[in-house]
């Protein structure tokens, strides 16, 4: 465990004790969770390492033998509805969060809750609750042309938390590579209303109102492009260290090899075995001998630090 998290844990144990009284061995899973309840709700980020300090209290025994053992089986909720996927986001609009909780109801049954609970993040979080965020008050799914566009243009670039060359956190704007595939949702839930009015016209037609995605937009045929452009990038980056990486990796094992010969041999003769000492001398001139090719190799075309530790006769 890091000094860091060592820290924290005992700093969270102390607060129990303070508010609660008693000793750690008193400690209950409810006061675990109200004290990362109360984190929570007081600071914008988490401090980390929730997981670990209820383990270690766990691994102490303060909760008793009938405890989860993790904070992650302790909190399982099972599966959420869609009122419930759709109310994280605290939607201020009520018609428009009742409308996605009802277009999520209708798509649940062809879809497994992996892909609904990521629909609900891109309608009701990067869609309508972005809007609601920059434009106070918005109440329509009928976009004015810049609404819409300034949508797009936030959606375009994620925000990263990075580390400088002065070992700072930092913040930095990067381009999102699955911009498009955010688009897609919102078309598809404006043309699944248009499409649903038809059959329901008194559930649904109030609903429908021109789409600010186009079919162009959406199109993926340059996406799929750009990334193979990436992938064929990194390819070329790292085909020509390939050779290299092999010969220290072949060099590496049979250095190992030659140092298990070695005490092989010691051991052998220890124990009088020199039949088989005979052998293993012969064993360790090959490895050697493959060993010193392989270091006038590396003379003669340079090497490649790969960050792969190596054995030496002295370790």
């Amino acid at each position: 465990m890091s000094a860091p998290a060592t820290s924290r844990t005992v700093y969270r144990a102390a607060l129990i004790l303070a508010a609660k009284g008693g000793t750690l061995s008193q400690i209950t899973t409810g006061d675990a969770l109200e004290l990362l309840d109360t984190e929570a709700a007081i600071y914008p980020k988490s401090a980390g390492d929730t997981h670990l300090f209820y383990r270690m209290l766990h691994t102490l025994g303060a909760f008793g033998d009938h405890a989860p053992t993790s904070l992650r089986e302790l909190r399982s909720s099972g599966q959420r509805t869609p009122e419930e996927l759709v109310d994280r986001y605290e939607l201020t609009c009520r018609p428009i969060r009742d409308l996605l909780v009802e277009y999520l109801r209708e798509r649940q049954p062809a879809l497994d809750y992996t892909s609904l609970d990521s629909l609900s993040s891109m309608l009701a979080g990067r869609f309508w609750a972005d809007l609601e965020r920059y434009h106070p008050g918005i109440d329509s799914l009928h976009l004015p042309v810049e609404v819409a566009d300034a949508w797009k243009q936030r959606l375009r670039t994620t925000t990263r938390t990075v580390r400088n060359t002065g070992g700072q956190l930092v913040e930095v704007s990067a381009p999102r590579v699955n911009y498009r595939e955010c688009l897609t949702p919102v078309r598809a839930f404006y043309l699944d209303l248009a499409h649903w009015a038809v059959d329901d016209p008194a559930r649904w037609s109030r609903w429908v109102v021109p789409c600010p995605v186009g079919g162009e937009e959406v199109k993926r045929s340059k996406d799929k492009r750009r990334r193979k452009s990436r992938m064929d990038a990194r390819t070329r980056e790292r085909l020509p260290v390939l050779p290299v990486l092999v010969r220290t990796v072949d060099q590496r094992r049979k250095n190992a090899a030659a140092l298990l010969a070695e005490a092989r041999i010691i051991e052998a003769k220890r124990e009088g075995w020199l039949g088989e000492v005979e052998g293993l001398q012969i064993s360790l001139a090959g490895a050697e001998d493959k060993l010193a090719q392989i270091d006038k190799h590396s003379r003669n075309t340079g090497t490649v630090d790969l960050g792969i530790p190596s054995l030496t006769r002295d370790s």
